[in-house]
């Protein structure tokens, strides 16, 4: 079966938080260029701020109401997988 063919709701939640991480920080790394030009070690820096976990958990907050049921779900599938470590700079909460 060709990927794009593939049920998101038969995905592992590990695989399912995979992708949206690099999703994720794909569309913070064109909204820090479309910011403007900067030195890598800048950008880097701006792109590190905004994909922490902390800073995804407050995006989450703010689109949690907007999401459809369907949405919610499988956003929380992908953020309730544990992986065993915690992210550096974040808490277990």
């Amino acid at each position: 079966m060709a990927p794009e063919e593939q049920n998101p709701k038969l995905l592992s939640p590990l695989t399912l938080a995979f992708v949206g991480d690099g999703v994720y920080e794909l569309l913070v790394r064109k909204r820090i260029v479309e910011a403007g030009s900067m030195p890598p070690k800048k950008l880097n820096a701006h792109k590190v701020e905004m994909v922490r976990a902390s800073a995804q958990a407050a995006v989450y907050d703010g689109l949690e109401p907007l999401l459809t049921e369907d949405e919610r779900d499988m956003l929380k599938r992908g953020r309730n997988a544990h992986t065993g470590s915690v992210p550096k700079n974040a808490q277990m909460a």
